[in-house]
């Protein structure tokens, strides 16, 4: 369903969407997005430096010697690991941004930043590290998300994502609230909710 629509001209500027998610007849989520959207013009101007600068490439050098193990982040396979280099400190963990371009399942065309999709990732995937090293023997299932983004993450730069667990939940659940940074600047903030299984 679609509400708030807004339109400039004639022109389609923004729009928000309730979907839910069913698996034969089980509803198993439901998801609230609000969207802005431009024309391809005015993204090629607000983003023309950048396309140039840039050549579509991350500056990111992946080092197959400190790629973190895909079951620490629960993944099966190395090339879906999206964090590297993690700093833990009690209930914070400073991880840094390591996404394989050549991944087609995050990377299927051209890119002059790094997708939102991956963003959301890394910063799952950043509070699922903190839980593989502090709670052994646990399973994490993420239940609920919420993420707002405020700046375009930019390829040349390196992603800093910093998860902090929140206190004063119950015991079976686990609460991050999440900032991407790059460069100084907040990008992003996400809160992700775990039910954890032992």
């Amino acid at each position: 369903m679609t509400n708030n629509t807004r339109r400039v001209k004639q022109r389609l500027f923004s729009q928000s969407y309730n979907i839910g998610i069913y698996q034969d007849s089980l509803h198993i989520a439901d998801v609230y997005m609000s969207v802005k959207y431009m024309t391809d013009n005015a993204y090629c101007v607000v983003r023309k430096e950048k396309i140039k600068g840039y050549l579509l490439k991350s500056i990111l050098k992946l080092d197959k010697e400190s790629r973190i193990n895909p079951e620490r982040v629960f993944r099966s396979a190395e090339n879906n690991v999206v964090v590297d280099m993690p700093v833990f400190n009690e209930n914070i963990i400073i991880s840094k941004l390591a996404v394989n371009m050549d991944n087609t399942a995050y990377f299927d065309h051209a890119q002059d930043h790094y997708p939102a999709m991956v963003l959301m990732e890394a910063g799952k995937q950043n509070c699922q590290l903190w839980i593989y090293k502090s709670e052994v023997g646990v399973f994490p299932v993420l239940i609920e998300m919420k993420s707002n983004f405020f700046h375009y993450a930019e390829l040349n730069k390196d992603v800093e994502i910093i998860s902090v667990k929140t206190s004063d939940v119950p015991k079976s659940t686990m609460i991050f609230d999440v900032h991407l940074r790059q460069g100084g600047v907040a990008i992003a903030e996400m809160q992700y909710s775990f039910k954890v299984i032992d």
